[in-house]
């Protein structure tokens, strides 16, 4: 789906930056204190092998989830660093949050979930797939909430009668 040129075409933009110092102390942090366990680990029991399915078992469920969690420390120190930011753009054809595309033939709904003093937007989606939230920096206040979910019955209803919008009944 291609954002448009004009900006007439596009109803609303939004923008989600990783680059917050919360950003780069949870990646740092997570990446030192998994990678400083692990590593201790490793050299705690360099000379012993495991022995028997249970203990290989137990060192693979640990070693995954320091590694797991590991991958998650630095892609949120790189994401700071990279300044990665998920853009959100809703058309008369959809919404496109980062790189991923929702059509409004698989949009089930649109609402808001208020956030301390603010709306982030969610959308859930057709079939078996979870809701997707489209999280942005500085979300939507209440006025720019209802002017948003205004324009979006006014020009995305009428095409998409199947997506409901916050406030409105299911479509049946």
């Amino acid at each position: 789906m291609p954002i448009p040129s004009s900006p007439d075409e596009i109803l609303h933009r939004g923008r989600y930056s990783y680059r917050k110092t919360t950003v780069l102390i949870a990646g740092v942090a997570v990446t030192l204190i998994t990678g400083g366990f692990g590593l201790h680990l490793l050299l705690a029991n360099r000379h012993r092998l495991p022995r028997g399915a249970e203990e290989w078992i137990s060192v693979l469920f640990v070693g995954g989830i320091l590694g797991l969690l590991f991958i998650c420390g630095v892609f949120l120190a790189a994401s700071y660093f990279r300044n990665y930011a998920l853009e959100l753009v809703i058309t008369h054809e959809g919404i496109r949050y980062g790189k991923r595309d929702f059509p409004w033939a698989d949009v089930r709904w649109i609402a808001g979930t208020w956030n301390k003093d603010r709306y982030q937007l969610v959308i859930g989606r057709r079939g078996f797939r979870p809701d997707q939230h489209l999280m942005t920096d500085h979300g939507l206040d209440e006025k720019s909430f209802e002017r948003l979910m205004e324009t979006l019955r006014n020009e995305v209803a009428p095409a998409h009668p199947t997506v409901t919008i916050a406030g409105d009944q299911p479509a049946e």
